[in-house]
């Protein structure tokens, strides 16, 4: 899939902004699996875990749980296909906590990677379960903050068997660890990633991000190479695509990618 031409549908309602939340598949009696939901209410931030019975959809929190996240504001997560693996984003810790899955659910924290900027906010794990792509808010630039912002940036992790994260997939040694998320004719405006998707057929990632100031919103895509090297398509060029993408799914088939735009209330399609 590339770039192609944009089409939209209405939403129901406006798009706002939800939990962290993931289900699981397990097969104990009466439970179609486990809900993992992300909260900051404490600090540092915790994973909530839930049994989904399997009858009536009801919900129960698992006896151990909360359990702690790794890090400060969890925002995001992932699992691993063959759902023995949870992968927490922590915000405000800049890092990606790798906790394995227990058959009742309970978490057990493996490994910790820090991401190459700041603020990471997103991330999203291929279907065959050997590659995870998370987005910073800001690239690692000095004098980079929330206050004085720039760009944000995509990298790409290789899973190794045990589920633990690999060393950052290279790209070159001016982004030396990640893939930057910029327009090519005005590298220095800023625009905020909010969402990754990759297809099912792990050939292509997508990053949807906006600029405040103007109101526009972008689709970044990168072609996946057989090393996980990333290549901008277009030369890097995004697609300029409604004004606040939000969020961004695609098919089974890699054929389409919806992305859902909070301000236009409306789910594109490029």
């Amino acid at each position: 899939m590339k770039f192609g031409k944009v089409g939209q549908v209405g939403l129901v309602s406006a798009i706002a902004l939800v939990v962290a939340t993931l289900f699981t598949a397990c097969g104990n009696t009466l439970t179609v699996g486990f809900m993992f939901v992300a909260t900051n209410k404490q600090t540092p931030g915790q994973i909530e875990v839930y049994e989904v019975d399997s009858e009536s959809g009801s919900l129960r929190t698992i006896p151990t749980s909360p359990f702690p996240s790794g890090g400060r504001d969890p925002i995001a997560e992932a699992t691993s296909p063959d759902f023995k693996n949870l992968y927490v984003v922590n915000e405000d810790d800049n890092n990606v906590v790798q906790f394995g899955i227990g058959t009742d659910g309970k978490l057990y924290p493996q490994t910790t990677i820090n991401t190459p900027g700041s603020f990471p906010m997103a991330t999203v794990v291929n279907t065959a379960g050997t590659f995870l792509y998370v987005v910073d808010t800001l690239q690692p630039i000095a004098g980079c903050s929330l206050t004085n912002a720039c760009p944000g940036d995509l990298a790409a992790y290789p899973i190794n068997a045990d589920g633990s994260l690999g060393t950052a997939v290279a790209n070159n040694s001016t982004y030396p660890t990640y893939w930057p998320l910029l327009l090519p004719s005005s590298p220095t405006t800023v625009l905020t990633p909010t969402a990754v998707n990759v297809l099912a057929n792990g050939s292509f990632v997508y990053v949807t991000a906006y600029n405040a100031s103007t109101s526009q919103g972008y689709l970044f895509g990168f072609s996946v190479g057989s090393t996980g090297t990333l290549t901008a398509l277009n030369n890097g060029v995004p697609m300029a695509l409604g004004s606040d993408p939000v969020a961004l799914t695609s098919d089974s088939t890699s054929s389409y990618l919806y992305v859902a735009d909070s301000l236009k209330n409306v789910v594109l399609t490029p």
